[in-house]
């Protein structure tokens, strides 16, 4: 059901993480990323992306150069740190304005079930976890 996944409120919610993005100007989360790799992200923008009826959250890394497995194995454990504090927290503390009331989103997954994709990977897969609401 729409509803429950945040599909249903789509639109709000991408507008919520446009706007807090901004806030960070053109690198978005890529300041916090610190050691080496951070030379190769160029940014790290989250975002919200709509697949088969479920809404997932996403950040989208764009890098200068190829990633290798191991580097790629980093920004996961990144994600899950970002995701966990810093950027996750101060974004659920924020009431989202929906038709019926208040809505609060969370990106935190307390699995650790990030993955990091590329573009082709994640539209190709299918996924099954699904936007935490409250």
């Amino acid at each position: 059901m729409e509803e429950e996944n945040g599909a249903f409120y789509t639109d709000e919610i991408s507008k919520a993480v446009k706007e807090s993005m901004e806030s960070f100007g053109i690198g978005g989360l890529a300041n916090d990323i610190h050691g080496p790799i951070r030379n190769k992200i160029a940014s790290v923008i989250a975002g919200v992306s709509e697949q088969n009826g479920q809404l997932f959250g996403m950040l989208e890394f764009i890098s200068n150069q190829e990633l290798s497995q191991k580097e790629k194995g980093l920004l996961q454990f990144w994600t899950y740190e970002e995701m966990a504090g810093k950027w996750s927290v101060q974004f659920e503390n924020q009431a989202i304005p929906v038709e019926d009331g208040e809505l609060y989103v969370s990106f935190y997954n307390e699995l650790y079930d990030y993955t990091v994709e590329t573009e082709e990977e994640f539209f190709a897969n299918p996924h099954d976890q699904n936007m935490d609401l409250a």
